[in-house]
């Protein structure tokens, strides 16, 4: 590690955002696994403009370093905002789960078989979209949970949105809720059903098949003008019909393993507009409740010249003292939100002090945010300027 000659300018921006959430499931969830299910999924690349290619991300621990003293008396300095809401084959074995508390705790561990596949190259930031300079923060965390009757409803925590899997896999476009086959699906709100059946004649990524038996529902309430759709995929049972309208926790199928799954799970997008489009997907951690008792974290992380850096490792240590990891997104195909434009998100926080922490060139940069439950906080961190 560099020890810093200079005070790096780590720039912290804390955006609370008040989500109105109904007070139904007080109680913590009983969770299956969030890791059980991390190689769920067959990746088969598909087509891809991005030209740029770059080493894949390897695994490493969750170890949170703290910033070396600056040879100087100088202390970094941390500039905070606090904003209110701006406006409306290969063998796999995975690891045994780490003592966490409710909030978010794996379960049983399993070995999953997955195809060796390319890895697809990150992404440079020249590719990404430049974020706006400011944070718009709108509501979200308007869906219900996906899973029913006492089911699993927390995502599989090492194949996120827009993460890879520490490159082995394609960028996810989704979230997975590893659940057994038979388990029910329910309506994440009012909404129409838009398709209905498999995927073998209607594609809905780049590729027949991929999702097997799914459903998409057309949601009743637009999002600024936007039509939400939501799609679950790998499904058993299909039990609705096509133009048949839902109500919000009406089951709608079963939880299984078809298409390109490994094991039963759900996985579970959210699309803007266009239903079929596989880059039309937002991150769904952002949009549908997990439960009363946790918050959502969620943030960019930026080079000197404010854009985003992909497959970023950011590290996360709240009230519970668990350490958590995601990674920003990997490359334009999983798009961040149309107001916020964050590069990552991470659901089933406990309320509290939460550090968040990354390293950019052997510079570490650190802040801290609060978590307040039902409700979405944000940060920012900058790498500093060349100049110091």
């Amino acid at each position: 590690m560099i020890r810093l000659q200079h005070s790096p300018l780590i720039i912290l921006w804390i955006v609370l955002a008040s989500c109105s959430i109904s007070s139904e499931h007080r109680e913590f969830e009983a969770v299956s696994s969030r890791d059980s299910s991390i190689a769920l999924e067959r990746s088969t690349s598909p087509a891809s403009p991005l030209a740029i290619t770059d080493t894949p991300l390897t695994k490493s621990t969750n170890t949170v370093v703290t910033v070396p003293q600056p040879t100087d008396t100088k202390t970094p300095t941390v500039v905070a905002k606090l904003y209110t809401e701006a406006s409306a084959t290969e063998t796999l074995t995975l690891p045994s789960p780490p003592t966490e508390t409710p909030y978010d705790i794996p379960t049983k561990s399993v070995t999953i078989t997955v195809t060796a596949t390319p890895v697809v190259p990150r992404a440079h930031p020249d590719e990404l979209i430049s974020p706006p300079p400011n944070v718009t923060l709108d509501q979200h965390l308007i869906l219900g949970k996906p899973v029913g009757n006492g089911g699993n409803n927390w995502p599989v925590s090492l194949y996120r949105y827009g993460m890879t899997w520490d490159g082995r896999l394609i960028p996810h476009h989704g979230v997975d809720m590893a659940n057994e086959t038979g388990v029910p699906i329910v309506a994440v709100g009012d909404a129409t059903v838009y398709h209905a059946g498999n995927d073998q004649d209607k594609m809905f990524t780049f590729r027949n098949d991929f999702y097997g038996n799914l459903i998409v529902l057309r949601m009743k309430d637009k999002w600024h003008g936007s039509t939400i759709y939501v799609l679950y995929g790998h499904l058993d049972k299909i039990g609705v019909n096509v133009g048949q309208e839902v109500s919000n926790g009406e089951v709608l199928g079963t939880i299984g393993g078809t298409g390109a799954a490994y094991a039963p799970h759900l996985h579970f997008e959210i699309r803007v507009n266009d239903p079929t489009s596989y880059w039309s997907v937002r991150n769904p951690e952002l949009w549908y409740r997990l439960n009363d008792a946790s918050g959502v974290l969620a943030g960019r992380i930026l080079d000197h010249q404010g854009r985003f850096i992909p497959g970023q490792r950011v590290i996360l240590t709240c009230r519970d003292g668990s350490q958590r990891h995601v990674y920003t997104y990997w490359d334009q195909g999983t798009p961040p939100d149309d107001m916020m434009f964050e590069n990552f998100a991470v659901s089933g926080l406990p309320e509290g002090n939460c550090s968040v922490e990354t390293s950019i060139k052997d510079q570490i940069l650190q802040g801290q945010v609060e978590i307040i439950t039902r409700q979405i906080s944000f940060v920012v961190l900058q790498e500093p300027s060349n100049d110091g």
